[in-house]
């Protein structure tokens, strides 16, 4: 064992010898949110999908995002992914509807972190889609959807509350 002293992949810049700029999504940015609610209802099929949220492309969600939902799968078991989806066709790929966490448990209520793996957090919106290799611009949907092979057994709401940094 041994005593040491880490900094963040994003603050390097700032504590450097010689400090270049960080961009402001990741230090001293404007925290902004959005939340909605959707009512799904029992027998919606695999890949119904329930658009949540549009955000602009170079948005930054932060980790303390959060996905409720009621028991929806009842005694199916039932899954969503949340993903991101282009607006006016402004992505070079196809949407990604599984891009930013798949998998999400549904058979009971909960709630469950919007971003799978918190190492991605510092990870611009349009970069969650496979394959894109540049800011598209504009503005990128963010929907649920239901995952293949998975129904909805009951009827029950389904909560996106995001927080992410632009500027």
């Amino acid at each position: 064992m041994a005593v040491v002293t880490l900094v963040g992949t994003k603050t390097t810049d700032l504590v450097a010898t010689k400090q270049t700029f960080v961009d402001s999504r990741y230090h001293y940015g404007r925290v902004r949110s959005t939340f909605d609610v959707v009512e799904c209802n029992s027998g919606d099929t695999a890949t119904s999908t329930y658009h949540l949220a549009r955000l602009p492309s170079n948005a930054v969600i932060l980790p303390s995002s959060t996905i409720y939902f009621d028991d929806i799968g009842g005694s199916t078991p039932t899954t969503l992914d949340l993903g991101v989806y282009a607006v006016d066709a402004n992505l070079s790929n196809a949407d990604d509807p599984d891009g930013i966490n798949d998998g999400i448990d549904v058979s009971s209520a909960g709630s469950a972190s919007v971003i799978k793996d918190f190492a991605d957090s510092a990870t611009a919106l349009w970069d969650y889609v496979a394959s894109e290799l540049v800011d598209p611009g504009g503005f990128l949907d963010i929907k649920v959807e239901l995952a293949d092979g998975a129904d909805t057994d009951a009827a029950g709401s389904i909560a996106l509350e995001l927080f992410y940094v632009v500027d």
